[in-house]
């Protein structure tokens, strides 16, 4: 074998760069110097196929990983008041919620297009805002990820808030199941308690968000803090 070559498993030639530096003088020698690297990932192809061996110029590109689960703490609740905020509709605050007050949601995140999940990390405060903070009605969603609530809104997590000496605090988080269903109200129709998978199961098709259509009307692909 001559010098700057390099033999595979399969007994081929694989490596020539010794002639491949030879043939780069001169135009002809260039193009048979093409030629020779056809060749050789032709030979290493069916190496490969051959004897499972994995070189590295052929290997595939290594899938992207799954974005980590976000476990929210309470300071990150701590400045959603300087959040983005819109105005909503009561059907973004429906059964269980107080009708007839100021309600708002407030975003930590990006508003997706049409058809595509909130992100990782995003943030809604939904609130029913009636007199000083201390009576308001507060309640958030997280997307935390990492297959959680994989059985209800999945990568969901439900929060209850409160705001107490000055700053919101956390009263209640979990999987919204009506077992497990936070602060929300009686059903109006029957009394049994409303959980929030139940209840955000009507708009799976917007990743479980009643507001994903309004705010995108109203911030489309709007950056929060």
């Amino acid at each position: 074998m001559q010098p700057g070559m390099r033999q595979s498993p399969c007994g081929r030639v694989t490596v020539a760069s010794a002639a491949m530096r030879t043939g780069s003088r001169s135009a002809a020698g260039r193009l048979r110097g093409v030629r020779g690297v056809l060749v050789v990932i032709a030979l290493a192809v069916g190496c490969e196929r051959a004897h499972g061996v994995s070189l590295p110029m052929l290997d595939k590109p290594t899938p992207r990983p799954l974005p980590e689960p976000f476990l929210a703490m309470e300071r990150d609740f701590a400045d959603f008041r300087t959040w983005p905020r819109w105005e909503i509709p009561d059907i973004g605050m429906v059964s269980g919620h107080e009708p007839g007050e100021p309600r708002y949601v407030y975003v930590r995140g990006v508003v997706p297009k049409a058809g595509r999940r909130f992100a990782v990390g995003t943030i809604l405060v939904k609130s029913l805002e009636r007199g000083p903070p201390e009576r308001w009605e507060l309640h958030a969603m997280v997307k935390r990820g990492g297959g959680y609530n994989a059985g209800g809104a999945e990568g969901w997590e439900w929060f209850d808030l409160a705001w107490r000496g000055g700053r919101p605090v956390v009263t209640w988080r979990g999987l919204g199941t009506e077992e497990d269903h936070g602060g929300y109200g009686p059903n109006a129709d029957d009394g049994t308690p409303i959980g929030c998978n139940g209840c955000h199961a009507l708009v799976a098709s917007t990743d479980h968000v009643f507001t994903a259509g309004h705010l995108r009307a109203h911030a489309p692909e709007r950056r929060g803090h």
